[in-house]
């Protein structure tokens, strides 16, 4: 090995010894940039997976460093391929925490629903959501609704909860939403949960609690982030293997889990 490449490599390691930070922000603007990439190359629609054709808003909520592998079919998708696997029992498909919309709308681009409930926090996030429905033309099926309170569930009174498929994905607040009369509304529905127990306080007493909660009428399975093979992409080929591999993060602080949880009736 020569100085040069030693000396660099002594940099690269005071870099990350001393400031993570800086490292990180590197690597997430070199997320952004590749993104940018990706969307101009595929005009910003959904080239691969359950969500192909979607029409993505050039506005952004919280994913410019996501857009890439939202393109390709990369961003969750064991999550979005077991929507898709049970998409055939429902007819509607409720998103709590919906973001940008992109499942929310998605579903819909690929058929997969008839209807679609969104629930989203933010002003801006619903805005996107507007937006992504405009571009794809499917504002009259998809129900674009602000935050999901405790009981939420009991304004959809032209819904019935059996015909619903469930996804809720609000950084903590699951373990408010799901109680024992949320598992009991929704007895004969598939739920999907994305768990942020390691962001709350006793996150894993009330992660157990939920469980319990769930036990009388759901059974449940978790789902974890699989592999990724980012070389089967035409589009990548002319990249680094390092901003392929790059494009397959989803910038998370450790490996996340989602919960599947299934009726038993």
């Amino acid at each position: 090995m020569s100085d040069y490449k030693k000396s660099l490599i002594q940099i690269s390691n005071i870099i990350a010894a001393n400031n993570r930070d800086i490292v990180g922000h590197i690597i997430e603007t070199r997320r952004v940039e590749l993104s940018g990439l990706v969307q101009k190359h595929l005009k910003n629609t959904v080239a691969h997976g359950p969500l192909t054709g979607l029409i993505m808003s050039e506005r952004t909520h919280w994913s410019a460093s996501d857009k890439a592998a939202m393109l390709l079919g990369l961003y969750e998708a064991e999550v979005v391929q077991l929507i898709q696997s049970l998409s055939g029992k429902y007819s509607t498909f409720i998103d709590v925490g919906a973001g940008e919309g992109n499942y929310a709308a998605g579903m819909l681009v690929g058929k997969h629903f008839a209807k679609t409930i969104c629930y989203e926090l933010t002003d801006t996030g619903r805005e996107v959501i507007a937006d992504v429905a405009r571009l794809n033309g499917i504002g009259g099926e998809l129900d674009i609704r602000g935050a999901a309170d405790k009981g939420f569930y009991l304004e959809l009174t032209d819904v019935p909860p059996e015909e619903c498929l469930v996804l809720i994905d609000v950084e903590g607040h699951e373990f408010t939403l799901m109680d024992e009369a949320f598992f009991a509304h929704f007895s004969k529905s598939d739920i999907i949960v994305e768990l942020h127990d390691f962001m709350v306080e006793n996150g894993k007493a009330k992660l157990e609690q939920l469980i319990a909660d769930a036990s009388e009428t759901h059974t449940y399975r978790a789902v974890t982030t699989g592999p990724r093979d980012p070389s089967k992409f035409q589009e990548l080929r002319m990249l680094s293997d390092t901003d392929r591999w790059l494009i397959c993060s989803e910038g998370r602080p450790r490996l996340m889990v989602w919960l599947h949880f299934q009726p038993r009736t």
